[in-house]
């Protein structure tokens, strides 16, 4: 659990990157087009039940400029990452409140409703106030850190489940199974390819071999992202590239632009690898199991000398390097085996 590095930077680049895709629907879209009215039904929000709690519900102006505004502040503070642990809370509502209020949310805004929530968790003991400072190791308690790690655990859960179910349940249309999907989705009238990247993506799709090779390449690629997600952190660095990969295609084919960000910024998060050890500030002892890219793990004993070198054990000969912390309260300890 100690080695979970909550604090590390890429966290906050998955929550910018989160809130400047919300951002981008609250600034370029009118609110007027982000509720229209659905086969006869009243334009959203429907304030009912738990939905009465979204921030478009509290302002009963018709146009929303308020709310808008607000919710536009709570994003760029995000971004910025000032008080991550108070922002991440007003993040959530916002994730909320554009998932449960517009009139089409897409599968972009749904699971930010949810990560947005896990967020908060991983972020609950970052007492900075900015989350783009420093983020040197601190002495915690194994409850805030045991916090954080089960929910980016919960996290990587979730973003797995989610690639894999699209990718699984693709096989449940006839145009995935065959391989015909993608010719009809780059040539659908209002969300299909166009420009540059149209001209190629319809020459791709014209012949039965790249028509077939793009469909099951995204159910390849979905449930890759799903399994590599879970695994080491190599594996995970894997997961985030074909994350990015993908998501830039269908931005630069489809668009879908919120719906990418949102996606690329969760898995961010989840992908973030561990930290390094923590010396304990009094005694010097190393804790928690150093792994190594390949899944390796080794376990680091107590000091067993006056300068508190590590006990490495019989069979292990790494290389050590103790690096003080600023206020000589806490070290990193850097394990690199020989064999690396």
């Amino acid at each position: 659990m100690s080695e979970y590095a909550s604090l590390r930077r890429s966290t906050q680049v998955g929550r910018s990157v989160i809130a400047a895709a919300q951002l981008s629907i609250l600034a370029l879209t009118s609110w007027a087009n982000l509720t229209p009215e659905v086969l006869g039904h009243k334009p959203a929000p429907a304030c009912i039940s738990v939905v009465k709690a979204s921030l478009f519900c509290v302002d009963t102006s018709d146009d929303k400029v308020i709310s808008r505004f607000i919710a536009a502040g709570i994003l760029i503070l995000v971004i910025i990452g000032f008080l991550p642990a108070v922002t991440a809370v007003l993040h959530a509502w916002v994730a909320f409140s554009l998932s449960t209020s517009i009139g089409l949310p897409d599968g972009g805004d749904s699971a930010a409703a949810v990560v947005t929530i896990i967020i908060i968790f991983i972020t609950a003991r970052d007492t900075r106030l900015f989350a783009w400072g420093r983020s040197d190791p601190i002495w915690s308690s194994s409850v805030t850190d045991g916090i954080a790690w089960g929910a980016w655990w919960i996290l990587r859960l979730q973003m797995a489940f989610i690639y894999i179910e699209s990718g699984l349940s693709k096989f449940g249309t006839a145009e995935w199974m065959n391989g015909s999907a993608m010719h009809y989705v780059v040539r659908d009238p209002s969300f299909g390819a166009s420009g540059p990247a149209g001209l190629l993506a319809r020459g791709i799709t014209n012949t039965a071999v790249g028509t077939a090779a793009v469909t099951w390449g995204t159910i390849v690629l979905e449930v890759a992202v799903g399994v590599l997600i879970l695994a080491g952190p190599r594996a995970r660095r894997w997961a985030l590239s074909l994350v990015i990969a993908l998501h830039l295609g269908i931005i630069i084919v489809i668009g879908l632009w919120s719906f990418a960000g949102i996606m690329m910024g969760a898995v961010i998060i989840a992908a973030t690898p561990r930290q390094h050890l923590l010396i304990a500030p009094d005694t010097g002892a190393a804790f928690g199991p150093e792994v190594s890219e390949k899944g390796v793990e080794s376990s680091i004993g107590s000091p067993t000398s006056e300068n508190h070198e590590p006990n490495l054990g019989a069979n292990q000969s790494p290389t050590a390097t103790q690096i003080p912390h600023k206020d000589q309260r806490s070290m990193i300890i850097c394990v690199a085996s020989k064999s690396q």
